[in-house]
């Protein structure tokens, strides 16, 4: 599971897009270097969750980070979970590259 830390637009978010993408970046190469066929992509960070559908940028920031994860570890199979239970906006994620 790659857990990231709070995007833009949530409560707890601190303003550092690059710090988000580098844990992003370093779990995925723990999970790689220990040997899974894949990992799941979650918002964890942004709790409290929107009650209903998350900001739209959230869809996109996810879309960059699991996009640069397949590039770096092709062999990994990606999902994506946005939380709180937003199907419809893991379903607007591209799934090219899954």
């Amino acid at each position: 599971m790659v857990h990231l830390r709070p995007l833009l637009g949530s409560p707890r978010f601190q303003g550092s897009m690059e710090e988000i993408m580098a844990g992003a970046y370093e779990d995925a190469r723990i999970l790689n270097d220990g040997g899974v066929d894949g990992l799941i992509i979650e918002n964890f960070g942004d709790k409290p969750f929107h009650p209903n559908k998350v900001l739209p940028h959230t869809v996109s920031i996810m879309t960059i980070i699991a996009h640069e994860i397949k590039n770096r570890y092709r062999r990994l199979r990606i999902g994506i979970n946005v939380l709180r239970n937003d199907a419809e906006a893991s379903r607007a994620l591209p799934v090219l590259w899954i």
